[in-house]
């Protein structure tokens, strides 16, 4: 009779070691996307958002409480929405990830940036989607420097072209005047036999 309740409170304790490091396993995974510097949108297939992590909140200057299981629709997000929706519909469609590219959004200092996301799918045990989460950055910088160095490429070209086209015209110009010379020397030679034979 004493056996039982010893199995019982192995039994607990085990139970209780595993639901412990389950805690603390969850508890470390949210640590480290919280700390993450990318933005992170959990969408749910109902487009509510199920997750928001502290980049988001920081960026977009929203509290996580205030968007927490609302649809995108109805958290007045400061980004063009219709840009995003589209992308995690598209994820959702083919089950693969997908790019959104220069969604414009606008901060409290009413200055025009741009962000980039990558929609990913999320699936659960039995690999049906669950859900799909937003990865993304604000790219405004970057966006500014391509097309710094998108400008400086049409330059080079020009350059170039200019420096072709320089050549081409030095090439005849520089014949017609060695020509020109050449004349000049042999005239020079046959001018006192001529005078002396008119």
């Amino acid at each position: 009779m004493t056996e039982k309740p010893v199995e019982l409170s192995e039994q607990v304790a085990e139970r209780t070691e595993s639901d412990s490091f389950i805690w603390s396993a969850d508890y470390e995974a949210k640590q480290v996307l919280a700390a993450l510097p990318s933005i992170i949108i959990g969408v749910d297939l109902n487009h509510r958002i199920d997750y928001w992590n502290d980049a988001a909140e920081q960026l977009f200057e929203i509290p996580r409480a205030q968007v927490l299981h609302l649809p995108l629709d109805e958290c007045s997000l400061p980004f063009e929405l219709a840009k995003v929706k589209e992308g995690v519909e598209r994820c959702r469609q083919s089950k693969e990830r997908s790019r959104i590219d220069d969604v414009p959004f606008g901060k409290a200092d009413g200055k025009q940036r741009f962000l980039g996301f990558t929609a990913l799918p999320i699936f659960d045990e039995a690999a049906e989607l669950k859900s799909v989460v937003l990865f993304g950055a604000d790219i405004t910088e970057r966006k500014f420097l391509h097309s710094q160095l998108a400008s400086a490429q049409k330059l080079e070209a020009i350059g170039q072209l200019a420096s072709g086209v320089a050549h081409e015209i030095n090439t005849p110009l520089q014949y017609l005047s060695d020509n020109a010379t050449f004349l000049n020397r042999a005239f020079g030679k046959f001018a006192p036999v001529i005078e002396k034979c008119a």
